[in-house]
């Protein structure tokens, strides 16, 4: 009788295993990736946001110490009941403009998939002489808006 070899080798099993554990790797590592892009994405988008709401902030400031306390509140008046922003204006410093304002636009003007709206609403209290304003920046993240808010109070602090 003859005498047969042990064959060894990879059996049907051991490849079909192997597929599996590969895939539910690549998967997980697929998974994974996504995730950390989105969480990078709603990061910047917040570190933005941020930014927009605080620098509208500082040039609501700039304005009230470059001008009157009553042309401040004038300028303002029209801001209660609706959103405005500041914008810049050559050679003159900023002054408010009613409406939202969009960061980045693509070069038709439209908004893209990372733009951030930026404006200001206020509230006049006639009997402390106070102004509070409320900025707010917002952006589209996953079909969800988003938002960062700041708040402060301003007051005649000069007695001009």
């Amino acid at each position: 009788m003859p005498i047969k070899k042990k064959e060894s080798g990879i059996g049907l099993v051991e490849v079909i295993a192997a597929l599996g554990i590969a895939v539910v790797v690549l998967t997980s590592l697929v998974s994974l990736s996504i995730f950390t892009l989105r969480a990078s994405l709603r990061g910047k988008l917040l570190s933005e946001g941020s930014k927009f709401s605080n620098r509208e902030m500082e040039w609501i400031r700039a304005y009230r110490d470059s001008t009157s306390w009553e042309v401040f509140k004038t300028a303002f008046s029209s801001c209660t009941s609706d959103f405005c922003h500041m914008q810049m204006i050559s050679g003159s410093g900023v002054s408010p403009i009613s409406g939202k304002y969009v960061e980045y636009t693509d070069t038709s003007g439209n908004p893209t998939v990372n733009s951030v709206w930026r404006g200001f609403i206020v509230q006049i209290d006639g009997t402390n002489d106070i102004v509070k304003v409320t900025t707010e920046a917002s952006w589209l993240i996953g079909g969800q808006t988003k938002f960062s808010h700041v708040y402060t109070d301003f007051s005649n602090w000069r007695q001009r």
